[in-house]
């Protein structure tokens, strides 16, 4: 939600205003409804992903739940093979490797043991979930990254390309995590609204969150998808 209002400004930039604006949208969004419709794959994959990541924390220690989702840098690496033809060299898949070898190293994991031994949530359900998790999240960013690297059909919808496929993602993403919001915490929200707890710590997370999605994205579509992992995992390790 919050990066549809900035991708909707820079839309709006691109296209030169309102005219450019109302055109780009209605040709590259409103006239590809096949085009518009495939980011509703990668929306649900999101939302399914977010919802299984809070069900991992709650069953997981954090350090297996950070250990077994950088798995998904390895299986990022087999979607863009399957996926997009990307071939690895044997040096590549070595140093993949060593990137989960590495966030493994640290990982307290002393500090897991003693909390498994403590007891607490379904570490079996846990495991399932924060696994399901990241072959969503490399499924969901391969499929996303194909299609930010599709040719537009002219050079206006080139420059806006990115900001156009986060506002049909957002077409998507938006409504889905509604509907799953209203079905997980309905009664909260009926009693306290929206809003309720949101300060400004919250809202700077949320800006955050925002800012580093738009982040990604760009990193899909002038870099790609293992390159951003190499990035998230760097992050971990440092």
């Amino acid at each position: 939600a919050a990066k549809l209002p900035c991708c909707l400004y820079m839309v709006a930039r691109v296209g030169g205003g309102c005219r450019g604006f109302v055109e780009l949208l209605q040709s590259e969004v409103l006239n590809q409804p096949g085009e518009t419709l495939k980011c509703a794959v990668p929306a649900l994959a999101y939302t399914v992903q977010g919802n299984l990541l809070f069900a991992a924390l709650s069953n997981l220690d954090p350090p297996t739940y950070q250990i077994t989702y950088q798995t998904k840098t390895l299986f990022t690496a087999v979607f863009s093979r399957m996926m997009l033809g990307r071939r690895l060299a044997h040096s590549q898949w070595l140093a993949l490797f060593l990137l989960f070898l590495g966030t493994v190293l640290v990982s307290d994991l002393k500090e897991a043991r003693h909390r498994a031994r403590a007891g607490g949530g379904k570490p079996l359900l846990g495991f399932a979930a924060v696994l399901g998790a990241a072959v969503l999240s490399s499924l969901s960013s391969v499929y996303f990254e194909r299609m930010l690297k599709k040719p537009a059909r002219s050079a206006m919808a080139d420059r806006a390309g990115l900001w156009l496929r986060n506002v049909q993602l957002g077409t998507f993403a938006l409504p889905l995590a509604g509907l799953t919001m209203v079905w997980n915490d309905g009664l909260q929200l009926r009693s306290y609204g929206l809003l309720h707890g949101f300060d400004g710590v919250v809202w700077l997370v949320v800006l955050l969150n925002g800012c580093g999605g738009l982040l990604v994205a760009a990193t899909m579509k002038y870099a790609d998808n293992i390159v951003k992992c190499f990035a998230a995992a760097l992050a971990i390790i440092t």
